[in-house]
């Protein structure tokens, strides 16, 4: 049991009959006895108390028996405090205690609620934390609650012992009256501003708070969102306007002096009423409340807290309402509500309400009702919705009839009929049948007995009591309704005008529309963080401060050990005695095995038959809940529906049918299915009870396909209703239905899995298809030979019942015997993620244990009581902040543990998961105290009263004699310590990791309600695996905070905090070679001097440990690091590296560790690496100033290249409020207005431990990085608040922007006149909602990627662009994501008709909405991307995650990808719309929408220039003389610093041992099948086969040979003979990842004097998709189509358009290829085939020849291409799966033809030395020098290699970038023999060239110098790129294409580590003395009038 505060009338769950506030009215009349007539004065009774006299302080008023109940009502008033006291006085032995309090809201705070939550939280006598949860497990009340109701909070708990009932009272009275209200209580049960890592003063500060997370939830509910404004839109001048529990946006406003100063307001004695009934003493209670309580008050006035009559309106209104969009609901358009809200007549008129409510029940209750015939029986909508009826829960009564599921397009004609039915029942009246049955039913109520009378009696009378309402004449039932007889008696038209009344002539009625708005939650939640936003800005620094002292105090206090000795608790002695034996006999009549028992009924019989229904087909046994629904609601062969509905009515209380799925309580190895018939009737009517029984199983009729169409859809409607507030139940019964067959089957029939069921059921079934198969059903059911009968009566009527029930049975046929049982089967661990969209979680975790009469039984249940009240409820509920929650097991035998409104989803599984080591760190401090609370917890239960009706029904349903009861219960109070210390090992073993499932929406956005699996085996959570680290734990300064598996990569996630700086660190476990490390920080700069990027190069530039000159540049050549790099991000600064070296590992840690926390800064760093004004002649201080810096020509760089220009344009346009607002690399122009001294500042702002972020990925041990971060680093510094560093979301736009820019012209690019750009961007969502970023990643691949999507087809199609520009497509690298789509190469005039498409496609999409194909094509592509292994997936992750993790994002969940496609899957089948919905909200309804454009500005590169020039200008003439000295002698420091020798001992190297062993490599196997060359290679790929196919196409002709890059580029996009384009790209994209061309140039690597030209086309896909891979394959090659040809010139003009674009950004590459083509003929036709030289071929081969020419020239290299005889393939597979691939294979190679051989080299022919400069406009050079050496194989190439990492470490690297400026520099030489000098973003291009020709001078003057460590180094160099990690699908790629084999590979690496000193000597003798022969030089870069001049060459120019 637990604490369920409702506030929206609600009433506890815990009793058994469940009371909603429509359940308090129909059950208004339902509590009452018989129809005795009795005197209301007690004068003429012998009475305990007197009516005047006094008891202990209390003024006996009035005294009355109420006949109806057999009850004595009593009044008394205490004389100095004025409380009030009711007292019923009845022989009921389970008594009832209740206080309430007057407490009408004052506005939306929740004040009466959090009050209601603190006063059971500690008081005066109690003063611990929480007594009232505490007293749960010390007491066996059957009942312990407090509510908040609209206007009153009530404090209420009922016991069947004394002993239990006085120590309650004690606990509840001292709890109102004195309780502590502690402001820690009121933090953690209201409202908290606390870090969402409580430990990390630097984490983001949230809400949190019990009440606020319930309201939470309960304002995701819909139906109390409807409810809630009917009253607060109907009586809105009075209290009722406000929310009583507190609207979670108004509950932070609430005080805790304000809640003290609320309750001694509000709980006064004299506003307070106090409840008894039962037959414990009286006297007793008034004499402890006088003497303890109440003789310290005096009476006050206390009409502060009456609430008046609303005033009457004038008018009718109309109020329209949003919801959330419920996705277990009906579809969007019919998810609205509306409802007619009528205000009736005072409350305290107790005859009136009596008969409006009798009225109500006729105009509302069954078929014959009024507003049945008229709203529901037109099937256009739900149904009534929940909140239809009379409601008398506030001072004034007021009627609600409304419909649920219902279209807007409705409304009017629900207005129409609603008004309609009134005239119509006033003109009409009422059938006096129908009357009569509903006061028939009245009395039958009155005279059933319930188990909890004395709660309902409360609850019934409570609104009464509270207003001042005679709460006496409220029980006088019988006679209010004698009083009516009469009135309809002599009135025929009584009730019409009462309908007239207050229905016809009523103004004051409200119309309440509701409707779901897809951005209801988001609209929450931005509204929940600007209110976060608000209260934080409000503090003050200390009140700041404040918010995390006070979150530690709170944790001490809930973690705290208290002495519990100070509350009560019962004894052993209290609770030995079991219940009574029932008298329960057994007989076989009439074939029928029945039960009879014989019991106090008060003239009722009571009815039970259960039909055996285990035989029933599965899908019989689908539908039997929907015949349990519509089977009695037909009407029969006999009577129509409406008539049988009268006759069942005036003569029972109703039939209804029920399913059951029982367990075998024994031995748990079966189970059966029944279906339960249950009624009642008063004694004189048994006969017709059995009559009407007799009707509806033998003539049932459902041939009436209207009204069963209508039946279902409500029933299908009622369905999804609730879910929210029974959340836990549902998720224990999905959680159960992954143990065993038998609890899936139940919850496929009971719980959520039944909607889906029934939705599609409903789908794809006719109305009469389902009504035969019910028919069939009931034909088969309803039999004696299926059925069991249990009949309750008293022991006078048994006989007469008996006889009739004879006759009864004789009727029944005798069928097919369906007795039989299903065994049981136990599934393996399975977890379900059920993703709803509202805001908290229902968890469940559930494991089969043992059945009920096991013995262990009852152990496990004392343990489930044991672990709720002292684990779960500490750590879930109030540690975590969830609303309930709990642990038990059921008499099936499953085990649950279970949550209720929780903010927490995975922390809480993980909390169930840890139970054992609970239990175990538990097991010496458990008590005997401690298990016979549990024990007490269990009788609860056990002990629970039963109602007459129900007595023996355990016995009947599941077979538990009365024996077995008293055995089991011995059991339980017999359990010991020592068994539960053993019993835990043994369930955890067993049991303990098995089922969790969840039901939430999180941060993730609206998704499915549907079944979401889990592909594998894997839990989420790690309790039940063994790990290396535990959660909680601390490791060298870090505590482990998060420990999760993540299935879909394999690898095990950790997060971990440093608790005195708060420093995050994300470890990923994983069994890969290639470590990752990463150190980085939120960077947010507010301006464009580049600050972030600038203090990037100047961090590594050294440090306090490593004081020399740049230490990253040279720890390139001293590490074999597979990657190491520093970038800046827009809002972050990154520093990863990766390495397969431990040592490495370690030492590149402590100079990246070093280089951010304490690096140098030094002054000449700054002026080298950011900028500079220097002289132009260095030694010449007359000479003019220039701006000088690496990053200052980096970005003058980035600004030449138009792409980056419009993507930096478009974030900064996009995003402007903050930080994105401005260019974190820099801005050149804003560049030089940066100071050394702001830089200095920004490090110790930004680089501060708290503020950063460190990533470790891979095998390597974590201990060690946690102790050197720790010991070195981190201690030192403390946490301080880095909030300064978080980015807001943008504020949205309220209208759509367009900015136009200028660009740079590319004379290498299109046409002047179509070199234009123009892009939409939309804001979508925050990128932490994980989900929906992900679903609008997917959205976007729909949209834009490949010929299917929606702009591809309306924008590249009509082909007037170059295609889509580089921005397109969804970013999520900031806090806000956005989507992009933008066309590039168009005409200025053509921008218009782009938006006019973009407006199309948006709207044709959401009319006509994606292609399932489609959608299935992009998300098997994504989890075929999960399968790939990648050899830098650790490097790939963490730039994937950064983004995310900089905003506090969930990244642990990002990983799981897999969860998120099938949350998606769920969605999209559920919802057909699903996508639509977005495009509507994000796309056609996107207000904050920029519409960029760009077009090419001739004076762009003169303007930058003067712009630079006046910049400068400036900046020289603000110098004086002392400046000018200064930069002069900088210039000659720098120039000094830069060329001198350094000592670098000090930074850390590798040795030889460390790198001795070559990489290890799988075997690779070559073997000829069906005539081709096919190289094997098994490896470990995932599941994935790899397919290379080359095909030599050397013996094609020099002008298809220029075509093939166009071919390679078009083959797979025209579509195929058998499949258009469209078809066949969903095709490939559902089965592979893709089929790919590619050139491939292969130099022979032995001699380099032949070389061949290859086709290659790779592709992936999934093993189990090989065969339609190969398939695919095969029609491509043979089948390809080019007949197309608009669609060929748009891709023609497209391809030309990709190839421009870029250059810029990989101009070395560019240049390194324009210069190789000097060299000879293979490298010429190389880079007129990939370089520079192929965009002007292309250009002009186009302009030459039509699109059919070029068509013709591609068909006719197919033709001659695809080719066995041309072919060599590599196929990369699991050893496992190879024989089936072959198989696979052999059949694709047979398909293929067998053509001309083209397998011939050609013959390599070097050329004379020339020289070219392709001029650019751009304000930077990319030069090259290249020459031929040696190929691969000669024995001088390792050689070579070594020099070329030599020269670029020693030379080109200090002279070209830190002298010369340039961006970066090096050597290298290739596999072709080609050595190759080259720069990037160099300010000098002769001067480069310079030094490239100079190396031999340097290698000269160094050689002297060159020690061993130096060319170690340079070996080192080379090492990284020959063992750098190979992907799976790579392997053995070096002997497929160049025939290296893994022998030559070893010995090549061998001979790089044994070159000598001597050798390096000989090849730079041999090599570089003399100018090479063959040799070429290359510049891209802006015009050089004076090139030849300098360079004293012959130089060919390109423009």
């Amino acid at each position: 049991m637990r604490r369920s505060v409702r506030y929206l009338n609600r009433v506890p769950r815990s009793l058994r009959r469940a009371l909603h506030v429509e359940d308090i009215v129909r059950g208004y009349c339902a509590e009452a006895a018989s129809h005795r007539e009795s005197p209301q004065v007690v004068a003429e009774r012998d009475y305990k108390y007197k009516e005047g006299q006094f008891y202990h302080g209390f003024q006996c008023e009035r005294v009355e028996y109420i006949p109806d109940f057999e009850l004595t009502s009593h009044t008394l008033r205490h004389k100095e405090s004025g409380l009030e006291l009711w007292y019923i006085d009845r022989n009921d032995t389970n008594n009832v205690f209740s206080i309430n309090f007057r407490t009408p809201p004052e506005d939306s705070t929740g004040a009466a609620h959090v009050l209601e939550h603190l006063a059971l939280n500690g008081s005066a006598k109690y003063s611990i934390r929480d007594p009232f949860f505490k007293m749960l497990n010390r007491s066996v009340a059957t009942n312990m609650n407090a509510l908040t109701a609209p206007d009153q909070t009530v404090y209420i708990f009922s016991s069947r012992n004394e002993t239990d009932f006085r120590n309650i009272q004690r606990i509840y009275l001292d709890s109102v009256f004195r309780p502590n209200l502690l402001y820690l209580d009121f933090l953690q049960e209201g409202w908290r501003l606390e870090h969402s890592h409580v430990h990390d003063r630097q984490s983001e500060i949230i809400i949190k708070g019990i009440v606020y997370n319930e309201m939470i939830g309960i304002f995701s509910e819909n139906s109390r969102l409807f409810r809630k404004g009917l009253m607060s839109n109907l009586l809105p001048e009075l209290a009722y306007k406000y929310t009583a529990g507190g609207d979670p946006l108004e509950i932070p406003n609430l005080t805790h002096s304000r809640l003290v100063q609320y309750h001694q307001k509000y709980y006064h004695p004299s506003n307070g009423r106090i409840f008894c009934y039962g037959s414990f003493d009286l006297m007793e209670t008034l004499e402890f409340l006088n003497e303890e309580y109440l003789c310290d008050y005096d009476a006050i006035d206390t009409s502060y807290s009456y609430i008046p009559l609303h005033p009457r309106w004038s008018f009718p209104r109309n109020v329209h309402l949003p919801c959330r969009l419920v996705n277990m609901g009906v579809s969007k358009e019919k998810q609205s509500q509306i409802g007619c809200a009528l205000l009736m007549c005072d409350r305290t008129a107790v005859q009136e309400v009596f008969e409006l409510n009798v009225l109500t029940e006729l105009l509302i209750r069954g078929p014959n009702s009024a507003f049945y015939k008229g709203l529901v029986d037109p099937n256009f909508s739900g149904g009534f919705n929940r909140h239809t009826g009379y409601y008398f829960t506030s001072r004034d009564t007021y009627f609600a009839v409304g419909l649920q599921d219902v279209r807007i397009a409705d409304f009017d004609r629900f207005h129409e009929l609603f008004q309609q039915t009134i005239h119509k029942t006033i003109i009409e009246g009422f059938d006096p049948m129908h009357v009569e049955s509903v006061l028939h039913n009245l009395e039958l109520n009155v005279r059933h007995r319930r188990a909890d009378d004395g709660n309902n009696i409360l609850f019934n009378s409570m609104a009464l009591w509270n207003h001042g309402g005679d709460v006496f004449a409220n029980l006088r039932i019988l006679e209010m309704m004698g009083r009516l007889r009469v009135r309809l008696r002599d009135n025929k038209n009584y009730l019409q005008q009462k309908v007239e009344k207050y229905f016809l002539a009523n103004s004051h009625k409200l119309t309440l529309t509701m409707s779901p708005d897809e951005s209801y939650s988001e609209n929450f939640r931005k509204a929940e963080r600007k209110l976060i936003y608000q209260k934080i800005n409000e503090l003050s620094p200390e009140k700041l401060g404040k918010i995390y002292q006070n979150g530690l105090q709170l944790e001490a206090a809930q973690k705290a050990k208290e002495n519990t000795n100070i509350l009560p608790c019962l004894s052993l002695d209290d609770v030995e005695e079991p219940m009574g034996n029932p008298q329960l006999t057994e007989r076989l009549i009439e074939s029928v095995p029945t039960q009879l028992c014989q019991v106090p009924t008060n003239d009722i019989t009571y009815l039970n038959c259960l039909f055996n229904i285990t035989a029933l087909s599965h899908e019989d046994a689908m539908l039997v809940p929907l015949f349990c629904s519509v089977f009695k609601n037909m009407g029969t062969s006999k009577h129509d529906f409406r008539e049988f509905d009268k006759m069942i009515l005036s003569k029972t209380a109703n039939f209804d049918f029920k399913l059951k799925v029982v367990e075998n309580v024994k031995d748990g190895k079966s189970y059966k299915m029944g279906l339960l018939m249950t009624t009642y009737a008063l004694d004189k009517n048994v006969k017709d009870m059995f009559a009407l029984c007799e009707e509806l199983l033998l003539d049932f009729e459902l041939n009436d396909t209207d009204r069963l169409k209508m039946l279902i859809e409500n029933y299908i409607s009622k369905l999804s209703v609730g879910i929210a507030v029974s959340g836990h139940t549902y998720a224990m019964l999905c959680s159960a239905a992954l143990v065993s067959d038998a609890g899936k089957l139940k919850s496929h029939l009971l719980g959520i899995d039944h909607i889906d069921f029934m939705k599609r059921y409903t789908q794809q079934n006719s109305t009469e298809e389902i009504r035969d198969r019910l028919k069939a059903i009931g034909a088969k059911v309803f039999s004696k030979s299926n059925m069991r009968v249990a009949i309750n009566t008293s022991e006078a009527f048994q006989p007469t019942a008996l006889e009739h029930y004879r006759t009864f049975l004789k009727k029944l046929p005798k069928l097919k015997n369906m007795n039989k049982k299903s065994q049981l089967k136990l599934f393996k661990p399975s977890f379900h993620h059920y993703a709803m969209n509202f805001p908290v979680n229902y968890c469940a975790k559930s494991f089969f244990a043992v059945p009920y009469l096991h013995e262990d039984h009852p152990v496990l249940r004392v343990l489930a009581k044991l672990v709720s009240a002292k684990y779960l409820l500490p750590v879930v509920r109030e540690q975590n902040g969830a609303y309930g929650t709990g642990a038990r097991i059921g008499y099936d035998g499953l085990f649950h543990f279970y949550s209720y409104r929780d903010p927490h989803s995975t922390r809480t599984l993980d909390v169930f998961d840890k139970t054992y080591e609970w239990l175990t760190a538990m097991s010496d401090k458990l008590d005997h105290q401690m298990l016979f609370e549990a024990k007490l917890g269990v009788l609860q239960l056990l002990d629970w009263p039963t109602a007459p009706g129900e007595v023996g029904l355990d016995y009947f349903i599941l077979r538990v004699s009365h024996e077995e009861y008293c055995k089991y219960r011995s059991r339980v109070l017999s359990a010991l310590p020592r068994p539960l210390r053993v019993l835990p090992g043994q369930t955890a073993g067993r049991c303990f990791k098995s089922t969790q499932v969840t039901l939430n929406e999180g941060k993730r956005g609206p998704s499915a309600e549907s079944k979401l699996a889990l592909d594998g085996d894997l839990p989420h959570i790690m309790g039940d695996r063994k790990y290396k680290y535990s959660e909680g734990q601390v490791y060298h300064g870090f505590q482990c905070e998060r420990i999760e598996y993540i299935p879909d990569f394999e690898l095990v996630s950790c997060t971990l905090r440093h608790l005195g700086t708060g420093t995050e660190l994300w470890y990923i476990d994983r069994n890969d070679t290639n470590n990752v490390f990463s150190i980085n920080f939120r960077t947010t700069p507010f301006d464009s001097t580049g600050l972030p990027h600038i203090l990037e190069h100047l961090a590594l530039c050294g440090s306090k440990n490593f004081p020399v000159r740049d230490p990253f540049f040279k720890m390139l050549n001293r590490s074999v690091a597979t990657f190491m790099n520093a970038m800046t991000g827009p809002d972050y600064t990154l520093y990863p590296f990766s390495t397969m070296n431990e040592v490495d590992f370690r030492n590149l840690q402590k100079i990246y560790l070093d280089a951010v926390f304490r690096p140098n800064l030094a002054y000449l760093d700054f002026l080298q690496e950011g900028w500079r004004l220097e002289h132009k002649e260095l030694n010449n201080r007359d000479s003019e100033l220039v701006i000088k810096g690496v990053v200052y020509n980096e970005m003058k760089g980035a600004f030449s290249e138009n792409s980056q220009v419009f993507i930096q344009n478009l974030l900064n346009n996009m995003l402007p409020d903050h930080t994105y607002g401005y260019v974190s690399g820099g801005n050149p122009l804003e560049i030089p207005k940066l100071t050394h001294t702001d830089l200095v500042k920004f490090h110790q702002k930004y680089y501060h431990p708290s503020n950063a972020r460190m990533f470790c990925y891979g095998s390597f041990d974590l201990l060690k990085t946690l102790a050197f971060v720790d010991s070195e680093y981190l201690s030192q510094h403390s946490r301080i608040d880095n909030s300064y560093s978080r980015i807001p979301n943008q504020r949205p736009w309220s209208q759509p922007r367009n900015v136009h820019i200028p660009s740079r012209l590319d004379n290498m690019g299109a046409t002047f006149d179509r070199q234009n750009q123009i892009a939409i961007a939309l804001l979508m969502c925050d990128s932490t909602d994980i989900q929906e970023s992900f679903e609008l990643n997917v959205l976007s691949d729909l949209l834009i990627r490949g010929p299917n999507s929606a702009f591809y087809k309306s924008l590249i199609e009509p082909n007037f662009s170059g295609g889509y520009n580089q921005s397109t497509g969804f970013s999520s690298d900031c806090r806000d994501t956005y989507f992009v789509v933008g066309l590039q190469d168009l005409r200025v005039e053509d921008f218009k008709r782009f938006n006019e498409l973009f407006d199309q496609t948006v709207q044709k999409t959401i009319e006509e909405g994606f292609e399932a194909q489609h959608i299935e094509s992009i998300l098997h592509n994504l989890e075929l991307s999960l399968k790939h292994q990648s050899p830098h997936f650790g490097n790939a992750l963490l730039f994937n995650s950064t983004s995310l993790w900089n905003h506090d994002g969930d990244i642990v969940s990002s990983l799981r990808v897999s969860e998120m496609i099938s949350q998606l899957r769920c969605c999209l089948k559920e919802n057909k719309n699903y996508l639509q919905q977005k495009m509507e909200k994000y796309f056609a309804n996107n207000t904050h929408k920029l519409t960029l454009t760009m077009s090419p500005d001739e004076m762009y590169e003169e303007n930058f220039k003067q712009a630079e020039a006046e910049m400068l200008r400036q900046k020289v003439s603000a110098l004086d003389s002392k400046k000018r000295k200064e930069i002069y002698t900088n210039g000659l420091k720098l120039e000094a610093s830069q060329k001198a020798k350094e000592c670098t001992d000090v930074l850390p190297c590798l040795t030889l041992s460390d790198v001795k062993e070559p990489p290890k490599l799988p075997t690779i196997e070559t073997k000829t099948i069906v005539d081709v060359p096919t190289q094997l290679c098994k490896v470990p790929t995932n599941e994935i086969s790899y397919l290379k196919c080359l095909f030599n196409i050397t013996g094609l002709t020099r002008d298809e040979l220029m075509l093939i890059p166009l071919f390679s580029n078009v083959i797979d996009d025209m579509g195929t003979k058998n499949h258009n384009f469209r078809d066949f790209d969903k095709l490939i994209l559902s089965k592979t990842a893709g089929i790919d061309f590619k050139l491939n140039f292969v130099e022979s690597v032995k001699d380099a004097k032949s070389y061949q030209l290859g086709l290659m086309m790779t592709t992936h896909a999934l093993d189990k998709n090989v065969k339609d891979m190969f398939g695919l394959c095969e029609e491509l090659l043979l089948n390809y189509k080019l007949d197309d040809t608009d669609r060929l010139k748009m891709l023609i003009e497209n391809y030309i358009s990709n190839i421009s674009v870029g250059i810029a950004s990989s101009g070395h590459l560019y240049a390194m290829l324009s210069a190789a083509a000097l060299v000879s003929d293979a490298a010429k036709l190389k880079s007129l085939l990939s370089g520079v030289d192929h965009i002007d071929f292309m250009k002009k081969y186009v302009e030459q020849n039509s699109t059919e020419d070029i068509r013709d020239r591609l068909k006719a290299i197919g033709a001659k291409v695809f080719s066995k005889s041309n072919m060599r393939v590599a196929i990369n597979t699991s050893e496992a799966f190879q024989p089936t691939a072959l198989e696979h294979y052999q059949n694709f190679l047979q398909k293929l033809p067998t053509l001309k051989d083209m397998n011939k080299s050609n013959e390599l022919k070097l050329l004379e030395p020339s020289f070219q400069h392709y001029v650019m406009n751009i304000p930077v050079n990319y030069c090259a020098k290249s020459f031929f050496a040696v190929p691969y194989l000669h024995e001088d190439h390792p050689v070579l290699r070594v020099l070329a990492k030599l020269v670029s470490a020693k030379y080109l690297l200090p002279v070209v970038r830190e002298q010369n400026g340039a961006y970066g520099a090096g050597a290298k030489i290739g596999s072709d023999g080609i050595f190759a000098f080259f720069s990037y973003r160099d300010p000098h291009s002769t001067k480069t060239l310079d030094a490239f020709d100079r190396t031999y001078d340097w290698l000269l003057a160094e050689s002297n110098k060159l020690d061993q460590q130096t060319l170690f180094e340079a070996k080192l160099g080379v090492l990284q790129q020959l063992d750098s990690p190979t992907a799976p699908g790579n392997i053995g790629i070096d002997f497929f294409l160049y025939g290296v084999s893994q022998e030559m590979f070893v010995k090549y690496r061998s001979r790089v580590l044994s070159v000598t000193l001597d050798e390096l000597q000989a090849v730079i003798d041999k090599y570089f003395k003399e100018e090479p022969q063959h040799v070429g030089k290359c510049i891209l870069g802006p015009a050089n009038e004076n090139l030849e001049q300098e360079t004293k060459l012959k130089w060919k120019i390109i423009s």
